[in-house]
């Protein structure tokens, strides 16, 4: 018997099939959107009034809270490195304890400590004689180097959000990894600031 194709409906393509006298209609599947999961363990969250850096999917990302708010993308530490909470910049993953998990799979955040050490806050510099502004580059998200490399400052979308944090001792921002490096290994293009020119009348 043939198939008449004025009998079928015209948003159903026939299905050509010996055996069976009825065209039948695959269900729609797109392999390429599995179903959402949610997984409320993986929200980004930040302590009331903190200003800092936290880690995130077992400290290979973490993303930076500006008094108590997250704001920004996560950040992705290098290979070979984690985000370390102490020091808050990504470090060889061999120096780092993570109590972050994964968010692969069910992960658990230990409680928000109020404790976490971060570098201290310095006073927003005004602009000088010699032209050193904390300036973000329109649409720059990441951080920026200030006054000689020896501190650092983070931009979102060409805004300045957060302070002015000082290096650890003994390193520099270096910007070409978003990190800390020792000033050997690195290059500074930014120049030093006199923070004391113009204050005077």
């Amino acid at each position: 018997p043939a198939v008449n194709p004025t009998s079928l409906s015209p948003t159903v393509a026939p299905v050509v099939n010996p055996t069976s006298p009825s065209p039948t209609v695959a269900p729609a599947v797109n392999p390429t959107s599995p179903s959402p999961t949610t997984n409320e363990k993986c929200d980004r969250a930040c302590p009331a009034k903190y200003t800092g850096l936290k880690p995130y999917n077992g400290c290979r990302e973490f993303y930076h809270c500006v008094d108590g708010d997250v704001t920004g993308d996560l950040i992705s530490c290098k290979d070979g490195t984690l985000f370390d909470v102490t020091y808050q910049y990504c470090n060889w993953k061999e120096q780092v304890t993570c109590d972050a998990t994964t968010c692969d799979t069910e992960p658990t955040y230990p409680p928000i400590e109020t404790t976490i050490p971060t570098a201290s806050p310095v006073t927003e510099p005004t602009p000088t004689k010699n032209g050193c502004a904390l300036t973000c580059p329109p649409h720059y998200t990441g951080y920026k180097a200030y006054n000689a490399c020896q501190d650092y400052y983070y931009c979102q979308n060409g805004v300045l959000s957060g302070y002015l944090q000082k290096c650890i001792e003994g390193t520099l921002w270096d910007e070409s990894i978003q990190n800390f490096n020792w000033p050997d290994q690195m290059t500074c293009h930014t120049p030093a600031c006199d923070t004391d020119a113009g204050t005077s009348d």
